[in-house]
């Protein structure tokens, strides 16, 4: 089970929408990077859902920053090893 971030749950529903940011910046600003954020954003939905948070909270916790890597680990285009 993820844990609730408390910065979070202090936001108001009135409160401006805080912005949407992956864990790690992005290095190009080209179709690559935007693969990369689509993919992340992707998979914080859908594991966000299933787990019963807010996608924000996915995104800051340390499963968000693995969902960052994976990403941007198959936009390299490189395959893992078969063992």
């Amino acid at each position: 089970m993820i844990e609730r971030l408390s910065w979070l749950r202090r936001l108001k529903k009135s409160d401006p929408e805080p912005p949407l940011r992956l864990p790690l910046p992005i290095p190009s600003r080209g179709a690559r990077a935007r693969r990369i954020r689509a993919h992340a954003l992707e998979r914080a939905d859908t594991v966000a859902r299933r787990q019963g948070i807010d996608r924000r909270e996915f995104l800051a916790s340390p499963c968000g920053m693995e969902a960052t890597l994976q990403a941007q680990h198959l936009a390299s285009g490189v395959r893992a090893s078969q063992s």
